[in-house]
């Protein structure tokens, strides 16, 4: 058991990131909506320090996410969060 903890270990130094989230995305729907159109995300759900990303004129969600993902700042371990705005 030993021997396969130490593989799992030097896999997981040869990929840290591989696996693991990059960017959170933190989307609020009301009680019976399955899912929402997204035109704004902010990393923080509110404060001065806020960064905010709109969408622009016929980009996709997904477009538009991979867009903000790559421009928000990361935390030490590199992960991202990103909240919808209105």
């Amino acid at each position: 058991m030993q021997s396969l903890e130490k593989r799992i270990a030097a896999l997981e130094q040869a990929n840290p990131e591989e696996g693991f989230p990059k960017t959170i995305f933190l989307l609020f729907l009301q009680p019976g909506e399955a899912e929402c159109e997204i035109h704004k995300l902010g990393n923080s759900p509110s404060g001065a320090d806020r960064l905010e990303w709109l969408r622009r004129p016929n980009e996709s969600v997904q477009e538009f996410k991979h867009r903000a993902s790559k421009e928000v700042p990361r935390n030490a371990g590199g992960i991202a969060m990103l909240f919808m705005c209105e």
